[in-house]
């Protein structure tokens, strides 16, 4: 799939409205137009930097399974520099999205690989320039990853689960 997207600079999709950076970074991560990722945290009823809401984490499963993938979600302590560190140890040059607290104390998403912040989608900043500075409020950071699912597992409904 290509991006047709007008707010693209080099692969990287920053966000149209203040509540979306979360699929601006899923459409960077997967290398696909911001129109094609919902609002999952609006579509929810959640409020801007709302994070980790329970029906959010169905509705990305649902979303990402119609497409071949499972989110794989983490949620770690780790100092910020640990966690980048050890994600690139483990998985040299995967992208991942990292949640957080941003410099402005709000919710927010970014795209980690190699070690560091790479993509801030907040328009107007680049990534030395903002992203997540800490950890979530309940002290700690969410890592999103996709796999792709085998074509056995995609015919398997997923169980639903109580993530709190």
């Amino acid at each position: 799939m290509t991006h047709t997207d007008g707010n693209i600079a080099g692969g990287f999709i920053k966000q149209e409205e203040h509540d979306d950076c979360y699929a601006a970074c899923v459409a960077t991560v997967l290398g696909i137009d911001l129109a094609d990722v919902p609002n999952f945290y609006r579509d929810a009823g959640g409020a801007a930097g709302l994070t980790r809401m329970p029906e959010v984490y169905g509705m990305i499963r649902e979303w990402a399974r119609g497409r071949g993938l499972a989110p794989l979600f983490l949620l770690t302590p780790a100092p910020l520099a640990f966690l980048l560190a050890h994600s690139e140890r483990l998985n040299p040059g995967v992208p991942f999205i990292l949640g957080g607290t941003s410099i402005h104390g709000r919710g927010h998403a970014v795209v980690a690989c190699h070690g560091r912040i790479i993509h801030e989608p907040a328009p107007g900043f680049g990534p030395e320039d903002g992203g997540v500075v800490s950890p979530g409020p309940d002290g700690q950071y969410e890592v999103t990853y996709f796999v792709v699912l085998p074509a056995w597992a995609r015919d398997m409904p997923p169980k639903p689960m109580d993530i709190q």
